[in-house]
């Protein structure tokens, strides 16, 4: 333990700049007590010296920060997660810590403009049905709105 709360981790990272061969290396890093730091497979945002690779450290930026999350997020809950805000996850959570009033509008402006989702004709039909065997419709007006629904 380092300080109140804190742990010392050891943290092996597979470095992998854009344009150059991955390298390894092995970092200290003081993660919070009830936070055991990244798990293994996960992404951790790094700044490096190009020409000296024993020089790396976790990317304290909130670009650093929006890797580490959106590493930790499920293949399934990071596709949602991107498809919802229309964009790669990193982006989205660099949003969401820089301004989150304006991601949150963001989100809204996204639900309000997405298309309705498509209606299945058999789950409608099963609908009107119900209704008509409720009495809330005649027959004739459960045949009309079937024929709507199967556009004929």
């Amino acid at each position: 333990m380092n300080r109140a709360g804190a742990h010392i981790n050891s943290l092996t990272l597979q470095v992998a700049p854009d344009g150059e061969a991955p390298f390894e290396v092995v970092l200290k890093e003081t993660y919070p007590e009830m936070s055991g730091g990244p798990t293994v497979g996960s992404a951790v945002g790094v700044l490096y010296d190009p020409n000296d690779h024993s020089k790396v450290v976790v990317d304290p930026s909130t670009a650093g920060l929006a890797a580490r999350v959106a590493g930790t997020m499920s293949p399934a809950s990071r596709a949602a997660f991107e498809q919802s805000g229309g964009g790669s996850a990193e982006e989205l959570l660099q949003d969401r810590i820089t301004d989150p009033a304006a991601f949150q509008q963001r989100l809204q402006q996204r639900a309000a403009t997405a298309a309705p989702a498509e209606r299945d004709p058999a789950d409608e039909i099963a609908k009107l049905a119900d209704l008509r065997d409720r009495g809330a419709l005649t027959d004739e007006e459960s045949q009309t709105q079937k024929k709507k629904v199967l556009g004929t």
